[in-house]
């Protein structure tokens, strides 16, 4: 009996020590294991705090906005004319669904800041959406009658008729000059102007524009 009871406990004791390295390896695993998981965390929590950062910088911004205003300064130019003869109606555009995009080109007497009088001859072309309003870009040059200095000029608008026909536009003027101080046109390089004009049916319109500021 006492020796049945020994070899019990020989094998027992044997099979603990050849358990025991393999308890020790899978605990080595696993602590290898959760050391990478925690590393993996720890690398992922700053790309959370720095995304968090950033919003809050964004929300920061939102909340406390910069004085954003623009000014409408005194008036640039004025006056009136119709078509040139220069360049004729011309149709450059039938595609889609607006209407045709057509071409023209202008001639107008114009009295500018200062009592400068001037010629204004440009080209522009408008289409006409679905909605019945009315888009323009053009460009043109502008004379001085007394000295011949020259500033030249492009503009974006969009307009609506009325009941009448008559045609009322409102946009942007971008303009620009020699920078040569004994140019009396000068002054408008640079300058960015708001414009409000009227064109009757027979095209004949008035404008003015006032700086931008």
């Amino acid at each position: 009996m006492q020796q049945s009871s020994l070899e019990n406990t020989l094998v027992v004791t044997t099979l603990i020590l050849l358990l025991l390295p393999l308890a020790i390896i899978i605990s080595s695993i696993n602590s290898l294991s959760t050391t990478a998981f925690a590393s993996n965390t720890q690398v992922n929590v700053p790309n959370v705090n720095t995304s968090t950062q950033i919003m809050q910088g964004v929300n920061h911004t939102i909340s406390h906005p910069s004085t954003i205003n623009i000014t409408i300064g005194d008036l640039i130019l004025e006056g009136q004319g119709g078509p040139s003869g220069l360049r004729g109606l011309r149709i450059i555009d039938l595609d889609g669904d607006k209407g045709p995009k057509i071409e023209v080109s202008y001639l107008a007497n114009v009295t500018i800041r200062g009592g400068i009088n001037a010629t204004d001859m440009g080209t522009m072309w408008s289409v006409t959406n679905p909605d019945r309003t009315v888009y323009s870009e053009g460009q043109g040059i502008l004379t001085s009658s007394a000295t011949g200095n020259m500033a030249t000029y492009t503009f974006q608008g969009v307009g609506k008729y009325s009941s009448d026909g008559t045609l009322r536009n409102h946009g942007s003027y971008f303009f620009n000059s020699d920078t040569s101080p004994s140019s009396e046109l000068s002054f408008l390089n640079n300058k960015i102007g708001v414009y409000a004009d009227e064109i009757d049916t027979a095209g004949k319109g008035i404008a003015r524009i006032w700086e931008l500021k």
